[in-house]
């Protein structure tokens, strides 16, 4: 409610519904859509349907959902900021994964970094890789990280467990967080998930999966799993 199907322009970014007829039912009598996804479940879902193909876009299965958005409206060099939320969200994890990607990541949770927030943004975007202004917000990250960690780390004392998750050997947590959580407790060598799950206002359960062998695709047992529950789902 609230918006006009036929002259509204839509913007799905980093986002696919599953499986495909829901896909289908939500893009059918949108005229001016735009889909943005990076995720490698998507891509095969578009191949899937003709319908899907032709909608405008970017699909492309390595940068991440903000990378690419950017790279669709403007040729210009993404801003350093767009490229350190790639890197954490694509897990790239280069030299500077400890000393920028991660503390920026801890910049963002200390803001209230909604899209609503323009100020932040804009201030994002317009920030260069050599500023002032930068370096100050990687050293708030800094300290913010330590103080994260620590609330992390009591998470996972209280709420994890090792067990078997859709028979492979996985650590899993009754919470939400990113794999880093685990990695800081758990040999997570040891182990081929690292699974987070959380009820959500008392009616669904949300799992996030984060593999540690590369022969599990995680997206794909997330697809295999989400539509076999009452709620088709997963990705």
């Amino acid at each position: 409610t609230g918006w006009d199907r036929e002259k509204d322009e839509v913007f799905l970014v980093d986002f696919s519904f599953q499986p495909l007829d829901k896909m289908l039912e939500f893009v059918g009598d949108l005229n001016h859509v735009v889909w943005i996804d990076h995720h490698i479940t998507a891509i095969e879902m578009e191949a899937q349907s003709d319908i899907l193909l032709k909608i405008p876009g970017l699909r492309e299965n390595g940068p991440a959902g903000c990378e690419l958005a950017w790279a669709y409206y403007t040729d210009a060099p993404p801003p350093k900021g767009i490229v350190l939320i790639g890197e954490w969200d694509t897990w790239r994890r280069g030299a500077n994964w400890e000393t920028e990607v991660v503390p920026f990541q801890s910049f963002l949770y200390m803001n209230d970094d909604r899209p609503m927030n323009s100020k932040l943004w804009e201030a994002i975007i317009a920030c260069q890789a050599d500023s002032q202004e930068l370096g100050s917000w990687l050293g708030l990250g800094r300290i913010a990280r330590m103080v994260q960690n620590r609330m992390e780390d009591a998470v996972i004392g209280a709420a994890s467990f090792v067990g078997k998750f859709a028979g492979h050997r996985a650590v899993m947590c009754n919470g939400a967080g990113s794999s880093l959580m685990f990695e800081r407790n758990y040999d997570v060598n040891k182990f081929d998930l690292m699974v987070f799950f959380q009820l959500k206002q008392g009616k669904y359960v949300t799992v996030s999966i984060y593999g540690t062998d590369k022969d599990i695709h995680c997206g794909h047992l997330a697809k295999q799993l989400g539509e076999a529950g009452p709620i088709p789902s997963g990705g």
